[in-house]
């Protein structure tokens, strides 16, 4: 007996000393069903980018929820940011479908993360991103092999035809647009005959429609919004507009001087990290603040993304509170800005320029220049969809008046022949089959998405689409009462539209490696 109670102790004694780790055990825990988030609970690290739109039913249950991304093509900042957005979102809401314009079908990307050096893999996947082959869906895939699924949602049909149309005319748009160049100039030093706020507004919309960099679309609000009070003009017919300047005004309730305080010691931090590049250009954005040739919001969006790329302070991470509360009402007015503010404040801008301008002559400048520059984008493949339906009117009204008028009122010749004209005007007008493409193409990529998304189980889906679809898009989304939110990428630099369309006519880099290495071979 003894004997036994000795070997009890000792066996007590054992297990007591060992840790408690080993003992411990839990039920199996039943999995977390997957809930669909909604729009209003989205969103994003400014740093990444900005929501500039969602909506959500508001009688029944979504049917689905999409994130939009607003794809800038071939623009390596933006492919960089639609990486991260998807890393964001997967490991957030556990997205797994991105679907993307330009392709049909399952997108294999296996081949590329067939090799066993997935750094390797990840390094050629950066290389065809840089040579605006891949997008940043396709690196992201590459780089975490597994976690999403890509497929493309295009008609190839409606997808080839368009592009082989936009092929075949290349030669054409550059003879018309190098006589249209010669008929904005000639135009442009008559805009002096203008009224003061007429010119400013058209250098902020022209500023902004072409993208050099910075936050040039509220510079033009900030723009807008000068003239219009200082008009006395009537907003009761822009509801949307009007809530816009008030989102805007609350940003100016802050403490200025606090503001202007942190940011003076935010740059003395930085300022060793920076370029040469990145200081002459906080510097020329200072000077053209000073001399009243620009707007502070493009200075600020630069000392933003400075200080998070060379500086790590990133979101909440920057020590300064006045101006990160200032930086968060700046994305909240970013955020306000819909498809229904603008649409106000391009008739807003218009009808305003219509009151400031006192002469026929003044007028027909005004819609000379005003036409001239929706024909360049036209031709340059830029067009907004709002864009688009001005250029269908200004055909209907007559191009060839409407251009001869602004010569004539001013008593100045046409600087180029006229069979030149009359072919920059038929270019053009051949242009519009492209639009109308275009415009086939939104149905086609909004009812494949659509047909993606019911195949899926979680309902979520991710589309990577250029801006002038999105409209389209989202009306049929409205429809199959489906949520969604459009993310716009956070960029600095403009795009190089010369290497898109360079891109569009090809070869691709895989086209000229092929044709080399055939040459080594022989």
């Amino acid at each position: 007996m003894q004997r036994l109670t000795c070997r009890l102790l000792a066996a007590t004694l054992f297990f007591a000393s060992l840790p408690a780790e080993l003992f411990a055990f839990t039920l199996p825990q039943p999995a977390v069903p997957f809930r669909l988030p909604g729009a209003s609970e989205i969103t994003v690290p400014a740093q990444m980018g900005s929501v500039v739109e969602r909506w959500q039913p508001a009688d029944v249950p979504a049917a689905g929820l999409v994130f939009i991304f607003q794809d800038v093509h071939t623009h390596m900042e933006a492919q960089v940011r639609l990486s991260q957005l998807l890393a964001y979102l997967q490991a957030k809401f556990s997205l797994e479908q991105v679907l993307l314009e330009g392709a049909t079908g399952r997108c294999d990307i296996a081949a590329f993360t067939s090799f066993p050096d997935a750094a390797l893999n990840e390094q050629a996947a950066l290389w065809l991103m840089e040579q605006g082959i891949f997008t940043g869906a396709e690196y992201y895939g590459v780089a975490h092999p597994g976690r999403i699924a890509l497929s493309g949602v295009e008609d190839p049909g409606l997808y080839s035809r368009q592009l082989a149309f936009y092929r075949s005319s290349a030669q054409q748009r550059v003879a018309a647009l190098r006589f249209l160049q010669e008929l904005r100039i000639a135009l442009a030093k008559q805009e002096k005959n203008l009224p003061r706020g007429v010119r400013r507004l058209l250098s902020a919309q022209i500023s902004m429609e072409e993208d050099r960099g910075g936050n040039h679309a509220a510079a033009f609000m900030e723009e807008l919004e000068s003239a219009l009070r200082q008009e006395h003009f009537d907003l009761e017919p822009y509801p949307h507009l009007v809530q816009c300047f008030r989102d805007r005004s609350g940003i100016g309730t802050l403490d200025y001087r606090s503001v202007q305080e942190e940011l003076r010691s935010l740059l003395t931090l930085l300022w060793r990290r920076l370029d040469i590049q990145d200081r002459d250009e906080l510097r020329a954005l200072a000077r053209a603040i000073q001399f009243g040739e620009n707007s502070s919001w493009e200075y600020y969006a630069k000392v933003r993304r400075l200080a998070c790329e060379k500086g790590g302070f990133c979101g909440e991470s920057l020590p300064y509170p006045t101006l990160r509360e200032y930086f968060r009402r700046a994305d909240m007015f970013q955020e306000t800005q819909t498809r229904e503010v603008w649409a106000e404040a391009m008739l807003a801008a218009r009808d305003l320029e219509e009151r400031l301008v006192q002469t026929p002559a003044q007028r027909a400048l005004l819609h000379g220049i005003s036409l001239t520059r929706i024909l360049d984008r036209l031709l340059r493949i830029q067009l907004t969809p709002a864009q688009w339906i001005e250029c269908q009117q200004a055909f209907s009204a007559g191009i060839r008046l409407v251009i001869s008028d602004a010569f004539e009122q001013w008593d100045i010749p046409i600087p180029i022949r006229e069979e030149e004209l009359q072919s920059l005007i038929e270019t053009a007008r051949q242009q519009l089959e492209f639009y109308h493409l275009a415009e086939e193409r939104n149905d086609a990529l909004a009812g494949g998405t659509i047909a993606k998304l019911a195949q899926s189980d979680k309902k979520l889906g991710f589309l990577s689409v250029g801006g002038f679809h999105t409209l389209a898009i989202l009306q049929r989304f409205k429809e199959e009462q489906i949520a969604y939110v459009v993310l716009s990428p956070a960029v600095s630099e403009p795009l190089n539209q010369d290497r898109y369309l360079a891109r569009l006519q090809g070869p691709t880099v895989f086209a000229k490696l092929h044709k080399r290495a055939a040459n080594q071979a022989m």
